[in-house]
C-alpha cells in the first residue's frame, strides 16, 4: 500500500527536494492564465466589440510517475505568472489592446504552457462565429492528449488538458470540453483500467460587452464553471449588469481557477475593467467596448498565476 510522504504546492518559483524513500510521484501543473483584451472605442453606428477573455493556463497532470524518471535529488520549479490585461483604449476610432499571454509552469520534464491573451475588441460584429475559434498547437487550443506510459505493472498516465483558444471565447458553447456549462469529462486511468476520474481544468475569461452598428447593447456572455462526476459543482461568476466591472473568477477544488467575466458598458462617462481570473490559471475577462468622446473602453482583466503541486509516495 502506498504511503504519502510529502505534498508540496508552489504558487511561486522554488525548488522541489525529493523526499528520501520516494518511489513515485504525482504532479499537477497549471500555467498562468492569459489577460483579457480591452474593448474597441469608436463612433456611433459602428461595431464596438468588447475584448476577448484570456485563455486559461494549460492543465497537466502526471499520475504514478516513477521516481527513477526524476533521478536528481532536487529540481527547480517555475510557476507561470498570469498575463496582464490589455490597457483601456483612450483614442477615438481605435481597436482595443490585446491581453498578455500567461507564462508556463514547469518542473523537471513536465511543462504546462500559459494561456493566450485575449484579442482586443474590433469592428467585427461581436456575435460573428469566427471569433474565439482560431486555435494553435502550443497549449492554447481546445484539445486533449493523453499519453499512457508503462513502468512495470504500474500504469503511468500523463494527462494534458488544454483550455481555450487563441482569442479566448465569446460564446459559452465554446472553450471547454463538456456539452454543459462546466468542465466535466471522465476518462480511463489507463488503457487496461475501467476506473474513471473527473478531468478538471482552469477555464477561460469571458468577453466584454459590445455595441453593434445598429446601437444594440450586447451583454457579456457567461463563462463556464467547473463540475465533477457525482454532482460537485462550482458555478461561474454572473456577468455584470450594464455599467459595471467584470466579476473575478473563483477557485474550485483548491487548484483550478474559473475565468473572470467581461465588463459591461452601455452609457455614461466611465468604463470598467474585466474581472481577474481565479486562482490558479483562470483567464482574465475582456473589457467592454465604448463610444468615441463618451468613455474610454474597458481594460482587460488580469489572468491568474499558475501552480505546481507535487505528491511524493513510497510503496
Amino acid at each position: 500500500m502506498a504511503t504519502l510522504l510529502d505534498a508540496q504546492a508552489f504558487a511561486a518559483d522554488g525548488v522541489w527536494v525529493k523526499p528520501i524513500g520516494t518511489t513515485y510521484v504525482s504532479v499537477l501543473l497549471v500555467g498562468g492564465g492569459g489577460g483579457g483584451g480591452s474593448g474597441r472605442r469608436c463612433g456611433v453606428a459602428t461595431n464596438r466589440s468588447g475584448g476577448m477573455g484570456g485563455a486559461s493556463g494549460t492543465t497537466v497532470r502526471a499520475f504514478n510517475l516513477p521516481a527513477a524518471l526524476l533521478p536528481d535529488p532536487s529540481y527547480p520549479v517555475a510557476v507561470g505568472a498570469g498575463g496582464a490585461g490589455g490597457a483601456s483604449q483612450d483614442t477615438n476610432s481605435a481597436d482595443g489592446n490585446p491581453g498578455a499571454d500567461g507564462a508556463p509552469s514547469s518542473v523537471g520534464p513536465l511543462a504546462a504552457p500559459g494561456g493566450r491573451g485575449g484579442a482586443g475588441g474590433g469592428a467585427v460584429e461581436a456575435t460573428d462565429p469566427s471569433l474565439g475559434t482560431t486555435d494553435n498547437t502550443d497549449g492554447r487550443q481546445t484539445m486533449l492528449s493523453v499519453l499512457d506510459y508503462r513502468w512495470g505493472s504500474t500504469p503511468v498516465v500523463v494527462d494534458f488538458l488544454c483550455r481555450g483558444t487563441e482569442q479566448g471565447f465569446n460564446d459559452p458553447t465554446r472553450g471547454y470540453l463538456s456539452s454543459s456549462n462546466w468542465v466535466s469529462v471522465t476518462y480511463a486511468v489507463s488503457s487496461s483500467s475501467t476506473s474513471t476520474t473527473s478531468r478538471l481544468a482552469a477555464t477561460n475569461g469571458g468577453q466584454g460587452s459590445s455595441i453593434s452598428e445598429g446601437e444594440e447593447y450586447l451583454p457579456p456572455p457567461a463563462v463556464p464553471g467547473i463540475g465533477v462526476a457525482g454532482g460537485a459543482y462550482t458555478a461561474p461568476p454572473t456577468p455584470p449588469e450594464p455599467n459595471a466591472a467584470g466579476s473575478a473568477g473563483t477557485t474550485f477544488a483548491s487548484y483550478y481557477g474559473i475565468g473572470g467575466t467581461g465588463s459591461a458598458w452601455q452609457s455614461g462617462g466611465a468604463n470598467y475593467p474585466g474581472g481577474a481570473g481565479g486562482l490558479f490559471g483562470g483567464g482574465g475577462g475582456g473589457g467592454a467596448g465604448s463610444t468615441d468622446d463618451v468613455a474610454s473602453s474597458g481594460a482587460g482583466g488580469a489572468g491568474a498565476g499558475g501552480v505546481v503541486v507535487i505528491w511524493s509516495y513510497a510503496t
